[in-house]
């Protein structure tokens, strides 16, 4: 009877497309924070182990000048030389050390400004898309290569 009982159940549970949606979103969720927290990830920076080593990629990416040209959706974006946006989390990651930088590019249909103050925000739309660049203003010599991006690259503040 315990063995009917058990196998009604499962079928019940497994009918229901919810707790299968539930286990798949909670999957991604862990995939997207491993890979935000690995070396070329947008916490690398949070990572005890990565820290310095991020600090000084800040250095030397700040000192570069923007020339690599990269291709994100519609956009043709110009960044510092020799980095690379990551395909997984958009983030832009030094080519020379591997650390990821807290730099991230999202592309969407709509304006999602998080509204978190320790976040600086900026979008460019184009005809089809709202592209946003989002970086962590407290880590010290990130807003001067993100300003620098958002410059060269015409976004603006917040949405517009």
């Amino acid at each position: 009877m315990k063995k009917i009982i058990l196998l009604l159940m499962m079928a019940l549970m497994l009918s229901s497309c919810y707790y299968l949606d539930v286990m798949i979103y909670n999957m991604e969720t862990r995939y997207i924070i491993n890979q935000a927290t690995k070396k070329d990830g947008e916490s690398a920076y949070f990572v005890e182990e990565y820290t310095e080593g991020v600090k000084a990629a800040i250095k030397d990416v700040a000192k570069r000048p923007l020339t690599q040209k990269v291709k994100y959706g519609e956009l043709e974006l110009i960044l510092p030389e020799n980095t690379k946006i990551k395909k997984i989390s958009d983030n832009i990651v030094d080519k020379k050390t591997g650390y990821g930088l807290q730099i991230v590019f999202n592309k969407s249909g709509y304006c999602t400004n998080p509204g978190i103050s320790c976040m600086g925000y900026y979008s460019k739309k184009t005809e089809n898309s709202t592209y946003e660049l989002i970086y962590n203003k407290d880590i010290e010599g990130l807003e001067e290569i993100a300003q620098k991006i958002i410059k060269e690259n015409g976004f603006t503040k917040g949405c517009k």
